[in-house]
């Protein structure tokens, strides 16, 4: 298996950063993201994830998931074009 690195750019919308094609409950797909901003906030969730109530990555922050196939993970900056990294694994 194979690890793969993604950056992307957010915005104040929510959009889709990844769905796990791989993972399974026995043998998850690993996920870290970094919010590789300075200063902003960004959010994750799932498809109706907003700075209210979803999970925040502080400017800096990172945070790791097990995925398993077809979960999904959603993303909102709190504001401006933020970007964060991604770190995949199974891929």
């Amino acid at each position: 298996m194979a690890i793969k690195a993604e950056i992307e750019a957010l915005s104040t919308t929510a959009e889709l950063i990844y769905t796990s094609t791989s993972g399974h409950s026995d043998s998850p797909q690993g996920v870290v993201i970094l919010n590789s901003d300075a200063s902003i906030t960004v959010y994750i969730g799932g498809e109706d994830v907003d700075t209210t109530d979803g999970f925040p990555i502080a400017a800096g922050a990172s945070v790791s998931l097990d995925l398993i196939v077809g979960e999904a993970i959603w993303a909102v900056a709190a504001s401006g074009t933020p970007n964060i990294n991604m770190l995949f694994n199974r891929v």
